[in-house]
């Protein structure tokens, strides 16, 4: 690889970034030292240049917000993404199967109407507690799976139309809603050691849950209003517990209307959400 380095000093790599003048590298401008990313591309469009970072760990705010180029860096390396980041990226690169090994720190509208991704694993995130809309607005998303997140942050699957599942296995609470307007969501496995209110976790127009899963759930939660999901007032929507909470939770008082629709999970292993690796 012919490095950036070897060819311009710092500054006039800044001065390209900001400048936006990529002539002198024909259109390919790559270099294996460089691990964090500033935000001045922002707004950029040039679908004929191609980022090439392989050792990309920062993304910093802003920096590919709105940009059409062609991306090539290694999503799985990632251990800082910014507010905005990747925000109405419109390039090339972003992956469908996208993995975030490594990332830690995830701020509000990483990745928002961020392209192509239709399934995403974020095994190191554990607290997004106060950034907002992190995953929202990715239209081809349909599966989800943050196996460490104990505290989502709000709204943080807002108007993903096509999420089918979501599993949240180390889920432990949540102030805000996580889901809202994502109409196609289904299953929805949530740790659950403590839930203030099951409904209060969803917002609008997501009708379509039929399948709960609380899977370390400590304590009796409320309800919270059922009109937001419909599926539990019909009776078509199960809650999967471990047995031993089965008859504590049914003679609940607000829950015994619903006792028939409370299950033990280790009778109905079929229902886990299951992951290729």
């Amino acid at each position: 690889m012919s490095r950036l380095l070897d060819r311009f000093t710092d500054g006039q790599i800044m001065a390209m970034l900001v400048q936006r003048d990529f002539s002198a590298i024909n259109n390919v401008f790559e270099d294996d030292e460089i691990t964090v990313f500033g935000r001045g591309l922002y707004n950029y469009v040039n679908p004929d240049l191609t980022l090439r970072f392989p050792n990309l760990t920062h993304v910093n705010p802003y920096a590919f917000y709105n940009v059409n180029v062609k991306l090539e860096i290694n999503f799985e390396k990632l251990e800082f993404i910014g507010d905005h980041g990747f925000y109405y990226f419109k390039g090339t690169g972003m992956p469908e199967h996208l993995k975030l090994t490594n990332a830690v720190t995830l701020q509000e509208n990483a990745f928002m109407y961020a392209p192509t991704i239709v399934t995403l694993e974020a095994p190191a995130i554990v607290d997004v507690y106060m950034p907002a809309y992190l995953f929202s607005c990715i239209s081809t998303l349909t599966k989800v799976k943050c196996q460490n997140l104990e505290r989502p942050g709000q709204l943080m699957f807002f108007m993903d139309a096509n999420l089918i599942e979501a599993d949240l296995p180390s889920f432990r609470e949540s102030m805000n809603p996580i889901f809202n307007n994502c109409t196609k969501l289904e299953t929805v496995r949530l740790g659950g050691y403590t839930i203030g209110s099951l409904a209060g976790l969803f917002t609008q127009n997501c009708s379509q849950v039929k399948t709960i899963i609380l899977d370390h759930i400590s304590n009796i939660p409320a309800i919270g209003d059922l009109k937001i999901l419909p599926k539990m007032t019909d009776g078509t929507c199960k809650v999967y517990v471990p047995r031993d909470m089965v008859t504590t939770l049914r003679a609940a008082d607000n829950w015994k209307d619903y006792a028939g629709q409370i299950l033990a999970i280790e009778d109905h292993p079929e229902v886990m959400p299951t992951w290729d690796d």
